[in-house]
């Protein structure tokens, strides 16, 4: 894994980096940390980290702008920020970071933040195998299904590359999804969805949404309860 931290103050790149490196270690977890003081250096080199630490105040490129870079680079990168700053947590949502982790640092909230961030790293490169109505073979990363929704012994699969049917049987493509990732859930009966993708809800829709598409989904009585609990169980794991 590439690694970045940076700072304008270079003890607290330094004190950064020795417990990453001490994360890491611990969690048999093989990175390359590249320390700067100098965000210019980070929009020169054009590397394409896996996460990012980074400050929000580093002098004439904010945080902000330096994570827009980053993400350019790789638009799958963990940016975290480390900051006193909170004036700054709106600019922070809208960039995607993943992480706002206040000075002085939470070891244990940034180990916990860490396992989280390699778990989801893992969950996109988890894949299933499915069979198209043309008889072909298709691999397809569970990250990219938007939903799945019972079609007539068949399944019907939407995903972020668009849609198709699928041989298998919808309770068949459940349990391969069910079996790699904990990231779906019922809304109804011939519904399976990727929270990730929920836009809203409410106790009878639940709309999804994927790089300005919008999908709909039927909600019922009998799981919105399971829904919102499985919704609220997402947000705390993205805040912790």
């Amino acid at each position: 894994m590439q690694i970045l931290v940076c700072d304008d103050e270079i003890n607290v790149v330094n004190n950064l980096t020795c417990v990453l490196e001490d994360i890491f270690k611990a969690n048999k977890i093989k990175a390359a940390i590249y320390k700067k003081t100098n965000p210019y250096e980070v929009v020169s080199d054009k590397k394409a980290y896996d996460m990012a630490f980074l400050d929000i105040e580093t002098g004439s490129i904010n945080g902000i702008e330096l994570a827009k870079v980053i993400l350019e680079n790789n638009p799958d990168c963990f940016v975290f920020f480390i900051t006193n700053h909170t004036t700054y947590l709106d600019d922070a949502f809208d960039v995607k970071a993943f992480r706002y982790l206040n000075k002085p640092l939470d070891r244990a909230r940034l180990e916990s933040s860490i396992a989280r961030a390699m778990q989801k790293a893992e969950e996109k490169n988890n894949k299933i195998v499915l069979t198209t109505k043309a008889k072909r073979q298709l691999e397809i990363s569970t990250a990219s299904i938007i939903y799945i929704e019972n079609s007539n012994r068949h399944t019907r699969v939407v995903a972020k590359s668009g849609e198709f049917i699928a041989e298998e049987t919808f309770m068949a493509v459940k349990a391969m999804l069910e079996a790699v990732s904990d990231a779906f859930v019922h809304t109804h009966q011939s519904f399976f969805v990727n929270i990730k993708y929920v836009s809203y809800y409410d106790n009878t829709t639940v709309c999804l949404s994927c790089e300005g598409k919008e999908y709909k989904v039927h909600m019922s009585r009998r799981k919105y309860a399971h829904f919102e609990d499985k919704m609220f169980q997402e947000a705390n794991k993205q805040r912790w």
